[in-house]
Order: C-alpha cells, then structure tokens, then sequence
C-alpha cells in the first residue's frame, strides 16, 4: 500500500512539472495546451488518490480471496 502512495506522488509531481513547463511554453506552441490539461488531469486524478486513500485496483479481491481459502481449509479441516 506504501508503494502505491508513493507511486501517486511521484505521478503527481511529474504531471506538475509537466503542467508548468507546457504553460511556460505556450505562447510560442498553442499546441501545447493539450498536455498541459492532460498533466493536471493527472495531477488532480493522483491527489484525489492519495486524499481518499483509495486502494490499488485488484488489492480487495487478492484480500478476499485470501479469506476464502482460510475459510475453506478450516471447514474441511473440521469435517475430518
């Protein structure tokens, strides 16, 4: 889960980097508006991540399945 964290704020710094160097930059290429918004997308979509704690995708199933698994394994243990 740490590791997902980190990997949010490191997506979010890029996308800030990114977003400020095509702002700089956009007077010579107007063009450069489009990865502008596209970096801010991802800046905001990274913050919220990391604001609301959101798990990775597949973590609950893996966790689920786990339970599972112990479940099965005790009622068979106690049917013998």
């Amino acid at each position: 889960m740490e590791r997902w964290q980190k990997m949010n704020v490191y997506f979010s710094l890029v996308g800030l980097i990114i977003f400020i160097v095509c702002i700089i930059f956009i007077k010579k290429l107007p063009i450069l508006l489009l990865p502008a918004a596209f970096a801010l997308g991802i800046t905001f979509n990274c913050f919220k991540t990391i604001y609301k704690k959101i798990p990775p995708p597949g973590y609950e199933e893996v966790e689920n399945k786990n339970k599972n698994i112990s479940k099965n394994k005790k009622k068979k243990a106690k049917k013998r």
